[in-house]
Formats: C-alpha cells, sequence, structure tokens
C-alpha cells in the first residue's frame, strides 16, 4: 500500500446528510461498479450489501458543509487535486463559468481537477463549460 501519512482530503456538500453518509465510507456495490476489482480488493471491504473504505483513508477527510456556488471554500486554497464530481449540474450556465473560474484558480501549480462527465441541464443554449485538461493546467 502506498503510504498515507502525508495525504489529507477536504470533502464538501451543501447538505449535511450527503456529509454524513460520506464520512461513513459506506457505499453499495452498484455505487463502485465501474470501481476496477483490484481497486475495490484493496481500498474496501464487504459488510453485507455495502462496501466499506478502508478506516486509514476515511481518517485523511474532514468534512465540511460548504457552498461551492461562492468564494469560501476555494480562496487562497492551493489544493493538488481536486475530484469535481456531481456539482456543475446544479448550477446556471454562467454560475458553472463563475465556478470552474474559482476551482482552477484554486489549483496548486501544476495541480489537477478531475471532472465527471455527469449531464449539465439546458438553461439557456449555452454550451456547459468544458474541464480544463491536466495539460493546459
Amino acid at each position: 500500500r502506498p503510504a498515507l501519512s502525508t495525504a489529507e482530503g477536504r470533502a464538501f456538500d451543501v447538505i449535511p446528510v450527503a456529509l454524513e453518509g460520506a464520512a461513513r465510507g459506506r457505499f453499495s456495490r452498484w455505487s463502485l461498479r465501474d470501481t476496477p476489482p483490484e481497486t475495490r480488493s484493496r481500498w474496501f471491504r464487504a459488510d453485507g450489501n455495502e462496501l466499506v473504505l478502508d478506516a486509514a483513508v476515511r481518517s485523511l477527510v474532514r468534512f465540511e458543509e460548504r457552498n461551492l456556488n461562492g468564494p469560501e471554500p476555494w480562496s487562497g486554497a492551493g489544493y493538488d487535486v481536486i475530484f469535481w464530481r456531481n456539482v456543475m449540474m446544479y448550477f446556471t450556465p454562467g454560475a458553472q463559468r463563475e465556478a470552474l473560474a474559482r476551482v482552477t484558480r484554486a489549483l496548486s501549480p501544476g495541480g489537477y481537477l478531475l471532472a465527471d462527465s455527469a449531464p449539465h441541464p439546458s438553461f439557456s443554449s449555452d454550451p456547459p463549460p468544458q474541464s480544463p485538461r491536466a495539460d493546459d493546467l
């Protein structure tokens, strides 16, 4: 296993119950269906119908109630990696552009923005913003 002692993470959501669920680190097998089997066996253990994330990994993450459609928590952050998942689909196209600009500014030099491909609603004729490639950051 790689050393985790220097890693730390912060998880944000505007919905407290979502944070509570994430902090438990318990996932249905369906929610991890696209996770490679070797990753599942390395970092998760089965508990009934759920897979439970390794406690060493869970202990590295702080869960915080934050609104990602504002400057907080991005001000002066300097993140090495941002996992931007299930976020943009809730914003209007204008808010999507603003949020994407804020989050990319929060990256450390050479940092990565890893975004999902969740569908974006059509609030207007504007196309949703494209996530920057790691090479462009």
